[in-house]
């Protein structure tokens, strides 16, 4: 997208923006500030998810990531009902849940892969 009018309203015009608009820019503080996490949280979060993924790709069949994905929102952060997953997946609502049973079964006997990252993340804090 474009760049936001940094200069826009600071000194009384002569911006990119003006008029009514200039009110709506974001302001230096707003960009400076920004609402990312600070880099080792955002680190800690990442390492998280990749160790997720390496354990699903590893222990579940492409249907079962499938619906857990949907039902927990690991991809967009919206998690779901089993009927919507079903409606989305094409799939009964009985199958999705069977699927995230088993999902889940398999998931906890790959305990020790998370247990290890915990103790990862507990000694850089």
């Amino acid at each position: 997208g474009a760049a936001p009018a940094v200069g826009a309203g600071l000194h009384g015009g002569g911006g990119l923006v003006s008029g009514a608009d200039a009110h709506n820019s974001p302001s230096v503080g707003d960009l400076v500030e920004g609402d990312d996490p600070p880099p080792d949280q955002a680190l800690a979060f990442h390492q998280l998810r990749d160790t997720i993924d390496d354990a699903m790709g590893r222990a579940l069949e492409h249907d079962e990531r499938d619906i857990l994905r949907l039902r927990l929102g690991l991809d967009d952060g919206a998690s779901r009902s089993r009927r919507e997953v079903g409606r989305i997946s094409g799939r009964p609502v009985a199958t999705v849940k069977a699927l995230e049973r088993s999902a889940i079964k398999k998931l906890r006997q790959q305990r020790q892969r998370f247990e290890g990252l915990d103790a990862g993340i507990a000694l850089r804090e």
